[in-house]
């Protein structure tokens, strides 16, 4: 795996290519998940401006996310839509032809955008064919509706199948956004290879494990701190709870003792330090998490640091 940050610290405001549109990917970017579900519309309307601030010019939501995209879209109509922002949005657990017209149509009018930037396909789904759900995103491609396609939470196999049959219709998905972070540190080998390969852009998203890295959670499922991601979404437990993991965060606790870093800072630094990933995701509820992670994209990590830290996981 490439591992290099020569390209990467060219300052708050860098930019990657998103896949082969031409078009450009801010190398950090903000996670919307928690507006109207852990932060009230004035808390969701400050991050948003520190963030666009900070250079955080990419907004990722989702139609399944509640009520985000209408609080994005309030929010977009109430600063006169500033022309640097990037939406990206996901059609939710249906790829058929019609929800994904539907989805599309959903999403436009929450955001009270004219076109989507980038959208996604939240899940592979078994029970589509693919040729039929890239046919039906070409549809939104060519009448204007979408720029940029891609997919989430996808495997190497699944995203090759899916510009396997966009070739024969003239269309491709451009990015992959997947969970990306210590915890997971080796599961996305095969979709860099492949994004390598066919100039795909990886989007990292969790790159603290939904605070999992920072050390708050003990492997009791009864001792969840009351206002954590994992009390509000108790499945994260099944996805990060395992003698492994909490291997890695006792590791990465002696690290930030000995180096007088953060847990929080060491672990996003690993992510935004890859050459492999063009865009990393800020989870945020304050606006400090977006100036911590600013700090850990701008300082980084060496190629030595991230091959000691990656260890952790195998031995």
């Amino acid at each position: 795996m490439q591992e290099s940050t020569e390209n990467k610290r060219a300052g708050p405001h860098a930019h990657c290519p998103l896949g082969r549109t031409g078009a450009l990917l801010p190398a950090l970017g903000l996670g919307c998940v928690t507006f109207g579900r852990e932060l009230g519309e004035d808390e969701s309307f400050r991050i948003l401006d520190h963030a666009l601030e900070q250079g955080l010019s990419l907004f990722d939501t989702a139609e399944s996310y509640g009520t985000s995209e209408e609080i994005i879209g309030r929010w977009l109509a109430s600063r006169d839509f500033p022309k640097e922002v990037t939406i990206c949005t996901k059609v939710s657990f249906d790829n058929s032809p019609e929800h994904i017209a539907c989805a599309v149509r959903g999403s436009i009018e929450r955001l009270g955008i004219d076109q989507i930037d980038l959208y996604l396909l939240h899940v592979w789904d078994e029970r589509v064919p693919i040729g039929e759900t890239m046919s039906a995103l070409k549809e939104q491609i060519d009448a204007g509706n979408v720029k940029a396609l891609g997919g989430s939470n996808f495997t190497a196999e699944q995203l090759l199948a899916a510009n396997e049959a966009g070739a024969k219709l003239g269309v491709r998905l451009e990015a992959v956004q997947n969970i990306y972070n210590l915890a997971k540190a080796s599961e996305q080998d095969a979709v860099f290879d492949l994004c390598r390969n066919e100039d795909i852009s990886f989007i990292a998203f969790s790159p603290l494990g939904a605070g999992f890295l920072t050390g708050k959670y003990t492997a009791s499922r009864d001792d969840l701190p009351a206002d954590s991601r994992f009390a509000v979404k108790p499945a994260h437990c099944d996805i990060y709870f395992s003698e492994r993991n909490f291997q890695v965060v006792e590791r990465l606790r002696e690290k930030a003792e000995k180096t007088g870093e953060t847990m929080t800072h060491l672990a996003s630094a690993w992510v935004t330090s890859s050459a492999d990933v063009a865009c990393t995701l800020v989870g945020a509820r304050t606006t400090e998490h977006i100036d911590n992670a600013m700090r850990a994209y701008k300082e980084g990590l060496s190629a030595s640091q991230r091959e000691e830290m990656l260890a952790w996981g195998t031995h």
